[in-house]
Parts: C-alpha cells; sequence; structure tokens
C-alpha cells in the first residue's frame, strides 16, 4: 500500500515538473539503457571497418561499373544494328525475318533499360 502511494505521489511529482522516480522504474530505466548498450556494442563487433577495405571497395565498385559499361556500349551497337537491319527488311517481302529482327530489337531494349537501370 505505502509503495503504491509512493509510486502515485512520484507520478503525481512529474506531472507537476517534479523529476522523482521511484526505485523500481529507476532500475527498469537502469536495466533498458544496458540493455542497449549490449545491443549497440554487438552492432558495432559485427560492422566491418569500411575505412579498412576503402580501397579494396573502390576497386570492386570500378570493376563493377567498368563491365556494366560495356555491357551497355555492346549492347547499343547491337541496337544499332538490327534496326538498320530492320529499315532492310521493310523493303523485302519476307515478312517472318522482319518479324524476327522486331522481336530481336525488343529483346534487346528490354536489356537496355536493364542494364541502364543497374549503371
Amino acid at each position: 500500500r505505502r509503495a503504491r502511494a509512493r509510486g502515485r505521489e512520484s507520478v503525481m511529482d512529474a506531472r507537476r515538473g517534479g523529476s522523482h522516480l521511484t526505485t523500481i522504474d529507476a532500475a527498469r530505466i537502469s536495466s533498458i539503457i544496458e540493455e542497449a548498450l549490449e545491443k549497440l556494442s554487438f552492432l558495432a563487433s559485427i560492422t566491418p571497418d569500411v575505412m579498412a577495405h576503402r580501397d579494396e571497395l573502390s576497386q570492386i565498385v570500378g570493376d563493377e561499373i567498368t563491365r556494366i559499361i560495356q555491357e551497355q556500349r555492346a549492347l547499343e551497337t547491337q541496337y544499332e544494328q538490327l534496326v538498320a537491319q530492320r529499315s532492310a527488311l521493310k523493303a523485302q517481302s519476307n515478312k517472318s525475318k522482319f518479324n524476327e529482327n522486331q522481336e530481336q530489337i525488343r529483346e534487346v531494349a528490354r536489356a537496355l533499360r536493364e542494364s541502364t537501370k543497374e549503371l
């Protein structure tokens, strides 16, 4: 009964601008802070040291960007060739080759969009 009354008094003090905490509240807060510190310590231990691997990461990213740009150029060249071929096929009466060319253009265009997104 007394503990409840003290708890109510602490709450009332807090409402009036006081800063009294019960022993139980202080223990809870302390426990929460300790647990948070343990979790932060764990996260700090599993986070890689990015600065130590900065040059290696730069090289990997640079290589990947170079690969994507080369792929992009190859797709652009292929697309240009297919469009030029389409113009020649329009003049011919062979619709199956023209339709096949159209499908290839769609596939290369899709690959170009994907490559652009990746870049």
